[in-house]
């Protein structure tokens, strides 16, 4: 299919790194009791997600799989039952859904939520070092 070297152990790569890190995350989401369903809908929207974020080491790319995969697992049962009370109609939303947009959105999320909450933290601040009063 390729015949640049380079692209052939590229996609190599990626290969290895979706199946280590399903592997591991499969493990850890059953023995802990996580829905597979959501596990796999959050590790799917993980893939998608890296195709968005800026290049990555292998590591890299099997840190965001595990993390949007845990993600979607711990947060989507409760995104799903909180986006289902705000229906007027009544409407559920399936947990699969909300565990991959769980994966795939988490890893702009989170550093977010994180700065966000570094400057709540921090307090207000003033130019110049100026007192409010």
């Amino acid at each position: 299919m390729f015949t640049d070297p380079v692209a052939r152990n590229m996609n190599k790569s990626s290969d290895l790194t979706s199946a280590a890190a399903a592997a591991g995350v499969s493990v850890f989401g059953v023995a802990t009791g996580l829905s597979y369903d959501v596990l796999l809908a959050g590790f799917a929207g993980g893939l998608v997600s890296l195709s968005f974020i800026h290049p990555q080491g292998i590591w890299g790319r099997i840190w965001t799989l595990t993390t949007a995969t845990i993600l979607a697992g711990y947060s989507a049962p409760v995104a799903a039952m909180w986006i289902s009370s705000l229906s007027s109609s009544g409407a559920e939303v399936p947990a699969v859904a909300a565990g991959f947009f769980s994966g795939l959105f988490g890893q702009a999320v989170i550093p977010a939520l994180s700065y966000r909450l570094r400057r709540v933290i921090a307090g207000p601040t003033y130019p110049h070092g100026e007192e409010h009063q």
